[in-house]
């Protein structure tokens, strides 16, 4: 079995908010997060949008899923394990009732890049991964936004929440989720590819975006009501 173990603790008032005062549930954590920087560009008109997928510095991710593990090490009452699977292939196995490694976990986390959604009059887009919005001004929006989705294993029962919706606030959502910086692209780099440096700089403000949401990710009292609506009959 594909499993690395990270961490136990014990809390009994998440205990009785989850509903388990004597065991704690077993979760299989996977991560689900984005490989890419994406940008999505809104031009003077329709034929002028594009959007660019760049690659981003190698490692990243271990990064992030570092900063993460560091704050699973809060969530009270769960017995945590890594799982070295995709969550597609997870998934999979419970749709078809498989038993290993299914059956050694009451639930399985997937945490993900679960992206925004953004509005211009009437269109609304959703925009997954991680990635920058621009347009004909030098301005640049960064965008980033954690979800984390549990599963019963049992029951094939879901619940998702994410940070921008579920957790911060408005003012941790500006901080955390979007980053607005004026006058950061040269004139017309908008238009075309982003300069290296400017990815770089890029991604050093993603790393401390997603360093402000780990420690809200796993929100005690999200997460346990999240749990309780899992498994309420």
């Amino acid at each position: 079995m594909k499993v690395t173990a990270v961490l136990l603790f014990l809390f009994p008032c998440f205990l009785s908010l989850s509903g388990q005062e004597n065991t704690p549930r077993t979760v299989g954590v996977i991560y689900e997060l984005s490989d890419s920087i994406h940008q999505y560009h809104v031009g003077f008109t329709i034929f002028e949008n594009f959007e660019k997928v760049y690659p981003q510095n190698k490692g990243t991710n271990k990064m992030i899923e570092e900063m993460l593990n560091r704050e699973i090490r809060y969530i009270t009452g769960l017995k945590v394990y890594k799982l070295d699977y995709s969550f597609k292939e997870i998934d999979h196995m419970i749709k078809t009732n498989a038993t290993d490694p299914i059956s050694a976990y009451d639930i399985i986390m997937v945490i993900l890049d679960e992206g925004v959604t953004t509005s211009s009059g009437y269109i609304v887009n959703t925009h997954k991964g991680r990635g920058v919005f621009t347009n004909f001004t030098r301005g640049i929006t960064i965008y980033a936004n954690l979800g984390v989705e549990l599963i019963n294993t049992s029951t094939n029962k879901r619940v998702i929440y994410d940070l921008k919706n579920n957790v911060l606030s408005s003012e941790g959502v500006n901080r955390a989720v979007f980053r607005y910086k004026k006058k950061f692209l040269e004139s017309g780099e908008s238009k075309k590819e982003i300069s290296d440096d400017k990815l770089t700089e890029i991604q050093n403000n993603l790393l401390e975006m997603y360093q402000m949401q780990a420690k809200k990710a796993f929100d005690p009292y999200v997460l346990s009501k999240m749990v309780s609506e899992l498994f309420k009959q």
